[in-house]
């Protein structure tokens, strides 16, 4: 399980792979939305990135949309395939610890 606390900003790493286990390419794809409790980032709004030397998606999250978080969250993606095909992946739960400096650095 992942652990963040709120306040905190981060580029989260998203790992998707094809039944082969390669990395799915952008090409491959005409959509990927993935959210974090509250926060939800698509692919085509230029939010999510994709960096092709990791071969992962990139999924930001900055201090004001953390201070929102609480408690367990849900994390997960959906991808729409360039052949139409849609599927979603569940990628866990992140344990947000609250902080009491509310404060945006």
């Amino acid at each position: 399980m992942m652990e963040i606390m709120q306040g905190d900003a981060y580029n989260v790493a998203i790992s998707l792979k094809d039944k082969d286990g390669n990395p799915i390419q952008p090409d491959a794809v005409s959509e990927v939305i993935a959210s974090l409790g509250n926060i939800i980032k698509s692919y085509s709004d230029g939010d999510v990135q994709y960096d092709i030397e990791s071969g992962v998606y990139y999924f930001p999250v900055t201090q004001i949309e953390t201070l929102t978080l609480s408690g367990i969250v849900p994390f997960d993606v959906r991808v729409k395939f360039t052949t139409g095909d849609v599927k979603g992946k569940n990628l866990g739960v992140v344990c947000v610890t609250p902080t009491g400096a509310r404060e945006v650095l």
